[in-house]
């Protein structure tokens, strides 16, 4: 974030805590009511903040249920993308890239599998580390769960 920025986000969040105490005030008054005035030409200031402060405050909890909404898909999303399930035929093939230094896990549900020479069998799991070449070779209908995980710390 850049000092610009900071302080854009800063005096924001200040503006959206003067409007929620404003608000919150004016709810512990007990003037929280719909926003219908008896007269819209002349509002009281509880009127005002109603309408300014709580919808301000309501607007910033809303942004942030949002943003927080796309992290969490955003989440999801990269979560599908190492997460892998597959199904090979008798001698079908295929190679995987992990980026170096990533962990993989695979399990196997059922069948036979060879990963880069070595055998596992039905119930079986592999941690694969200091590999960036993955070779999966099914000696029968294989079926397994590869994950590809960030380096353990």
């Amino acid at each position: 974030m850049t000092e610009v920025s900071a302080r854009r986000a800063a005096t924001r969040e200040r503006l959206i805590d003067a409007a929620r105490r404003k608000y919150e005030a004016v709810r512990e008054s007990g003037g929280d009511r719909s926003m219908v005035f008896p007269d819209w030409a002349a509002p009281s200031a509880n009127d005002r903040s109603l309408v300014y402060d709580k919808g301000a405050y309501v607007m910033h909890r809303l942004r942030l249920l949002i943003e927080r909404i796309e992290r969490l898909e955003e989440e999801k999303k990269a979560m599908r993308e190492l997460i892998r399930a597959t199904v090979l035929a008798p001698g079908e093939r295929i190679d995987y890239r992990l980026v170096s230094g990533r962990l993989a896990y695979v399990q196997l549900i059922r069948g036979q599998l060879e990963i880069n020479g070595k055998t596992l069998n039905i119930g079986d799991g592999a941690k694969i580390a200091n590999e960036t070449d993955l070779q999966f070779l099914a000696g029968e209908e294989s079926e397994f769960l590869l994950f590809d995980l960030p380096p353990a710390t």
